[in-house]
């Protein structure tokens, strides 16, 4: 039996059954002390321990129920009727609209407070801790490790206690697996994180990451409007809604829609197939200017230098600033302007920075100028490269429609094309404007007597003029014997084989030392398909032609012939 020393027994209804008083003032309590459905505190009606129900027990002060223990284990502070069956402690504080409901843990000095949660085999598998060395709150669980902490200046740090940057950490996740922040929304809504400098206006969502899941794009804003989207098939789209265009990086609107900047080396644009570095947009050191480069081949393709000239594959030369809007390849050619009228491509050619002509390279260099109206070619020897190199004009399509060869032939290269004329008037008969051929050169005459024997000759002299198809003939043999046989005399060896049409082609024919009685001429015809002509004597008295023989002739005999047949 226990023992319970108080004045305040004797007050007790004295019918309690079991209560005996000893002469010292003990009382004495049996093991089972059955008492009245409420104790009160002797001359305090207000405050007493009360049994408002089986089971129940409850604590009233000022007259107030503060604390009841339901027969279920649960706990409710100041309130007589809890909000849910599974809810094992309710603290209220209806009493007052403007006083706040407050459970304390209270540790002292560096310890910490800590709220603990487990079951019946482990009390502690989660905790929510208050540690008053350095004022962080912090949350753990599965067998207390920490999972979550609040420090002192309010950052949130999840699977870590390093704080880190104090600007850039106020939420800081870590993990050393894959670790990540999950925001859920509706399939048709939009799942938001919002950047704000006030609780007011478009400034309080003045920056937002948004995920729209409807048409499922992401959403960059600042300064309260859409920057820049990521549409569901993996177009970039930058300053503009849109996504119609077929690009996967898309920039609209006024300024500087892309900058890049590098802090050390090159600023790059890498060109990737399938993983393998194919081309680089690069600028080149400091203020020199941005190349183009094959990374492939490891070769440079375009680069485009300080001064604005182009170098395709190739450094481009030093140029003269007279000479705008250089073009400069492999191979030595380049192109410019040197002003607003002038024109030029070269071939192994440049001008220096004091503007003097060069060599690119060894070898013969070449121009063409456009130059006020007139196309001008020009020429230079052979020279070595970076050595002086001067042009000489060759040919100029001039303004004034004409064209000069400076020095050198006009050489028509294909045969049946010459100069046209068609421009000209038409005369009756016409039949061809085009003068296709020109051609001067010697040929051998060869005089027959008879259909086979050959004269000898001491001097033979033959030359040709041909123009189109007009073939103009001169000749000159002195015979040294006429020969032994009789016959026609035929004149062989004509340049050009004769037409067949017209049929005859007359030439003139004239001698010291023919003798032909009666005759009034002596005429050679071009036989018609042939490379000779008859030499025929037209007679006075019957004016009839007829050939001339050997008769006709004398040893020493000289002939001359002049005339025009058609080929």
């Amino acid at each position: 039996m226990s023992r319970l020393k108080t004045d305040a027994i004797r007050n007790v209804n004295a019918s309690v059954d079991g209560i005996t008083l000893d002469t010292s003032g003990n009382v004495a309590i049996p093991n089972e002390l059955q008492l009245a459905d409420k104790i009160v505190h002797t001359g305090d009606t207000n405050t007493f321990i009360r049994f408002p129900a089986a089971d129940v027990i409850a604590f009233e002060t000022g007259g107030t129920e503060r604390l009841r223990i339901n027969s279920d284990g649960r706990i409710w502070v100041n309130t007589q009727t809890g909000s849910s069956a599974t809810e094992l402690l309710r603290v209220e504080n209806t009493g007052s609209s403007s006083t706040n409901s407050r459970v304390s843990i209270v540790s002292g000095g560096a310890a910490q407070a800590v709220l603990l949660f487990g079951d019946d085999q482990s009390f502690d598998q989660g905790q929510i801790v208050y540690s008053n060395s350095d004022h962080s709150m912090r949350f753990h669980a599965n067998a207390g490790n920490e999972r979550v902490r609040i420090d002192a200046s309010g950052r949130v740090l999840i699977g870590t206690n390093h704080e880190g940057h104090s600007s850039a950490d106020n939420l800081t996740v870590v993990d050393s697996a894959t670790c990540g922040i999950t925001i859920r929304s509706g399939n048709a809504s939009t799942g938001n994180i919002y950047f704000s400098d006030t609780t007011s206006g478009t400034g309080e969502f003045a920056g937002a990451i948004e995920y729209a899941h409807n048409g499922d794009s992401l959403r960059l804003h600042a300064n309260s409007n859409e920057r820049l989207r990521i549409t569901s098939d993996g177009k970039v789209v930058a300053g503009s809604t849109g996504n119609g265009y077929p690009s996967k990086l898309q920039s609209h609107g006024a300024g500087n829609l892309l900058d890049l900047n590098s802090t050390s080396g090159a600023a790059k644009i890498l060109f990737y197939e399938n993983g393998t570095g194919r081309f680089n947009l690069e600028t080149l050191g400091g203020s020199a200017g941005l190349r183009f480069y094959d990374a492939t081949n490891s070769v440079e393709r375009l680069r485009i230098d300080s001064s604005g000239r182009l170098g395709l594959g190739v450094a481009p030369k030093s140029w003269h600033s007279n000479n705008k809007a250089v073009i400069q390849g492999l191979g030595g050619y380049a192109i410019l302007a040197r002003s607003n009228n002038f024109l030029g491509i070269y071939q192994n050619f440049y001008y220096d920075a004091s503007d003097a002509g060069k060599y690119i390279e060894t070898g013969e260099a070449s121009a063409y100028f456009q130059n006020d109206g007139n196309h001008i070619f020009y020429t230079a020897a052979s020279g070595s490269g970076d050595a002086s190199a001067s042009l000489s004009e060759v040919l100029k399509l001039q303004a004034d429609k004409n064209v000069k060869v400076t020095d050198g032939d006009l050489v028509i290269g294909t045969s049946g094309h010459g100069i046209d004329f068609s421009a000209t008037s038409d005369a009756t008969g016409k039949t061809s404007e085009l003068l296709d051929d020109y051609e001067e050169g010697t040929w051998t005459p060869t005089l027959n007597t008879g259909d086979f024997g050959v004269a000898s000759y001491s001097t033979r002299y033959a030359r040709y003029t041909k123009i189109g198809r007009a073939v103009h003939i001169v000749m000159y043999i002195m015979l040294s014997n006429k020969g032994s046989n009789s016959g026609n005399l035929k004149l062989w060896g004509l340049p050009f084989l004769s037409a067949s049409s017209p049929a005859y082609n007359s030439l003139a024919v004239w001698s010291t030392s023919m003798e032909v009685p009666g005759a009034r001429s002596v005429i050679a015809y071009v036989n018609p398909g042939s490379i000779y002509c008859a030499i025929q004597r037209y007679n006075d008295s019957s004016g009839d032609a007829n050939w001339c023989t050997e008769a006709h002739l004398n040893n020493n005999s000289e002939i001359q012939l002049s005339g025009t047949y058609f080929v």
